[in-house]
């Protein structure tokens, strides 16, 4: 993530909200950071995560990762079925090296 020079922090205006019901985001188009991110894991067959354990959790840049890119609209949808047709069926790999560390 450093070396992507990622920016972790999810703004006000790309989080989403509720307004009459519905669930949306004031800005309709993901920032171009998030768009290559997100186009990279359309790409990739079996996304693989490595991080270390902080304070019980993954790094703040990684969890930063996770909420601007895997975002509504993109990796889940609270109103339209296009994500499940995206990703339904897909995998991913997660390893934390606290795991690995006390697997030994």
């Amino acid at each position: 993530m450093y070396q992507l020079n990622f920016q972790p922090v999810l703004a006000g205006e790309d989080t989403i909200h509720v307004e009459e019901g519905n669930f949306v985001r004031d800005q309709e188009i993901f920032p171009p950071d998030v768009l290559v991110e997100q186009e990279k894991i359309l790409q990739i067959g079996l996304p693989i995560y490595v991080f270390p354990i902080w304070w019980n959790g993954m790094p703040a840049i990684m969890k930063g990762y996770f909420d601007r890119v895997f975002q509504n609209g993109f990796a889940y949808s609270f109103e339209s079925e296009e994500p499940k047709k995206e990703f339904c069926g897909e995998e991913g790999v997660v390893f934390d090296t606290d795991w690995l560390a006390s697997s030994k």
